[in-house]
């Protein structure tokens, strides 16, 4: 079940074009929460108004009659003209919501639906369990930045998909002490003042003093049945919903995007994408090992019969076509990249080819945007992929991070003309000793990676990067570089723009796209 569960909502996360929402939805559906601030100019003066309001409606807790005026119209309508109502019905967190349940959900009053005064509430756990399964999502506003352990949010990972088969209808019985905990499951939200975070109903969590009003707002909502309210329909052809003609990870406005919430649980990936040039991040996939030892193996099996000497360098280009090893496919074609790529980048990614290595590659160090670019520009990736535990000596990917902000070359930049590109036997040699000069005077620092099997790294198009002297030639350093454009582009080799013309036959590319084959 649970690999249902996980495959439904991969399957889920790959056909949404939300890219502005992709990323809290991913978080949402793997850990049942995403918190965010919200894209508004007067989020603040909206949040200290109705913290204002907050304050009012304290003097009215015993008073239920008079609390459910202030917030509750007839009808069980929220009142649109307090910040609380307004709050309530943001235009970001229904757009969200359409993201998530592909409907409309409207607040509801759990205080007149439960027929219980506000006081009776200590913990989300006296909210009965057949009024939590009403619920589709639970939005909370913080008004303090929490640091102490015992005002957190605490909640057990994985529930949301009910991995840890709770009973939750007895939910009362559940240890949420941290003191005394044994669970490695238990884990801590910690809101920051003026964060939005909406959280799965499903998911078993203590809310521990959230429904004490003189910190936070909850705000329940279900599915708008009776159409109540009426929700802005999203117009998808708005400029908002335009492709960016940068990456997300190459956007100006980075800072704000990682504030946003817009990438979700891959926050920290993309700001040191941003930042580096590359990130790093674990595919969960139970048969992510078995399936790069399935495709070592039968690379190896291939050199084995055809008696190919390894030590002489040797690679692999497209081996799930031409030694139909369906395994080197799947591995660059697998959800978890597909879907971190997309959040990362905020267009969809298609991988156009895959490269095999049984032992170090020993290149010089290089760009991939010299041959594989893009219009815009920074729509290509790498990823590199360990078949086996990497050994120091084996020659191993090394780079330099922050170099991929530096401009783009082209033959045209460096000023080849076309005859020199041509006849030249190993023309990237022109580009190596821009390379060099350019680590030598920006001073660039070479990181190696020695990862374990089953590990990636993903680089920036401009990134440098190459293989390391191999030190002892016995190793082997089995390992896989798929490479990624994103639909919505235009593909091409700036080696082939150069400084008196541009050989549009080899200039324009028409990637292979491994996703529509064999699909």
């Amino acid at each position: 079940m649970d690999n249902e569960i996980i495959n439904i909502n991969q399957k889920k996360l790959i056909d949404s074009k939300e890219y502005n929402y992709l990323g809290r939805f991913e978080k949402f559906l793997k850990l049942g929460f995403c918190n965010f601030y919200p894209n508004l100019k007067d989020w603040n003066d909206l949040l200290e108004n109705s913290l204002y309001e907050m304050h009012a409606y304290k003097y009215f807790r015993d008073k239920i009659d008079s609390y459910e005026k202030l917030i509750w119209k007839n009808n069980n309508q929220i009142n649109n003209k307090t910040s609380i109502g307004k709050i309530s019905l943001l235009d970001e967190i229904n757009e969200l919501f359409y993201t998530f349940f592909n409907e409309a959900l409207a607040p509801t009053n759990c205080f007149n639906f439960e027929n219980k005064s506000l006081n009776s509430y200590k913990s989300f756990s006296d909210i009965s369990f057949n009024f939590k399964r009403k619920l589709k999502a639970i939005v909370i506003i913080s008004y303090k930045e929490i640091k102490d352990q015992t005002e957190a949010i605490a909640y057990y990972q994985g529930s949301n998909n009910n991995i840890n088969n709770f009973e939750y209808q007895n939910l009362n019985s559940i240890d949420f002490n941290l003191e005394k905990r044994k669970n490695s499951d238990l884990r801590l939200i910690y809101p920051r003042y003026g964060e939005i975070i909406v959280l799965d109903p499903k998911l078993v969590c203590n809310f521990r003093h959230i429904l004490d009003f003189e910190n936070f707002y909850c705000i329940f909502y279900k599915s708008d049945n009776k159409k109540l309210f009426k929700i802005k329909n999203i117009n998808y052809n708005s400029d908002k919903y335009k492709l960016s003609p940068h990456s997300f990870i190459d956007s100006p406005n980075i800072s704000l995007l990682l504030r946003s919430g817009i990438f979700g649980r891959f926050k920290k990936n993309a700001s040191n994408f941003n930042k580096y040039g590359y990130t790093k991040f674990a595919i969960k996939d139970p048969n992510w090992i078995s399936l790069i030892d399935n495709a070592r193996n039968k690379l190896a099996k291939y050199i084995n019969k055809n008696n190919i000497d390894i030590k002489k360098g040797i690679r692999f280009q497209d081996a799930w076509k031409e030694l139909n090893i369906r395994e080197i496919r799947d591995i660059a074609c697998h959800p978890e990249i597909l879907v971190a790529l997309k959040i990362l980048f905020g267009r969809d990614p298609f991988p156009f080819q895959t490269l095999n290595f049984p032992t170090g590659s020993k290149q010089h160090f290089h760009s991939d945007a010299v041959h594989f670019s893009s219009q815009p520009e920074g729509f290509m990736c790498g990823v590199w992929i360990a078949l086996e535990d990497i050994h120091p000596d084996s020659g191993c990917l090394e780079y330099y991070p922050g170099s991929h902000k530096e401009p783009y070359l082209s033959s045209q930049s460096i000023g080849l003309n076309s005859s020199e590109v041509e006849e030249a036997k190993a023309p990237q040699k022109f580009f190596e000793i821009k390379w060099r000069e350019l680590v030598k005077h920006k001073n660039y620092k070479c990181k190696k990676y020695i990862p374990k099997k089953g590990d990636l790294l993903v680089w920036h198009a401009n990134l440098l990067h190459g293989g390391s002297r191999i030190k002892n030639p016995s190793l082997t350093r089995w390992s896989q570089v798929s490479h990624y454009y994103f639909y919505g582009c235009e593909y091409n080799s700036p080696f082939y723009k150069t400084t008196d013309k541009i050989n549009q036959n080899l200039f324009n590319r028409v990637p292979l796209d491994l996703l529509k084959l064999y699909s």
